[in-house]
């Protein structure tokens, strides 16, 4: 099966003479997920939330190519390489998430990709669908989402890193509560 893209850690598959409708296979890390090139709909499988949004915008941008890929694995020919989804400029001037601790309980140290560096508490603050992960063992699983550039949990729960860091207060009343924040010295 020819790799036509990669991006963010998802790969992008199309296999040569596969079953109608027209699609694409999309893998992050253990996950994978049949998308159609049309609408963008999961025929089976899945990917985190994450990951859906970035190959969904990636699909949109990439369509018409998708099609002519699809249209030449069915003679069969060799497929064209589609171009990754790249980075936007705005997103490269965001802080995000570039590592996280697990300090015990309910808090953690999220280090930002600008030196920020918060040590939030989140006890209180996992009410909802944040109540799943209100548990000292699965709390302690919070780690990084490299894509996302934020904090996660299995289950495809994640938090916004904009909140995170601080530039915005969340929707709802229910966020983190602030004990230190420090800014890493650069080395030079």
């Amino acid at each position: 099966m020819p790799r036509i893209s990669e991006f963010y850690g998802i790969a992008i598959y199309m296999y040569v003479a596969d079953h109608r409708p027209p699609h694409f296979h999309a893998i992050y890390a253990e996950d994978e997920a049949l998308i159609r090139i049309d609408d963008g709909s999961v025929m089976r499988g899945r990917l985190p939330l994450t990951a859906s949004q970035l190959v969904e915008r990636w699909r949109l941008l990439h369509r018409e190519e998708l099609l002519s890929n699809w249209a030449l694995a069915q003679v069969p020919e060799p497929l064209s390489a589609i171009e990754p989804l790249r980075q936007s400029s705005a997103m490269s001037e965001l802080a995000r998430v570039t590592q996280v601790d697990h300090l015990g309980g309910r808090l953690l140290r999220v280090t930002f990709s600008d030196g920020l560096v918060r040590e939030l508490d989140f006890a209180g603050a996992l009410v909802g669908f944040l109540a799943a992960v209100d548990h000292d063992t699965t709390f302690a699983t919070a780690r990084l989402d490299a894509v996302a550039g934020t904090v996660c949990w299995p289950g495809d729960i994640d938090l916004d890193p904009d909140v995170l860091h601080g530039d915005h207060a969340a929707a709802s009343a229910i966020q983190p509560r602030l004990l230190r924040e420090f800014r890493l010295r650069q080395a030079g």
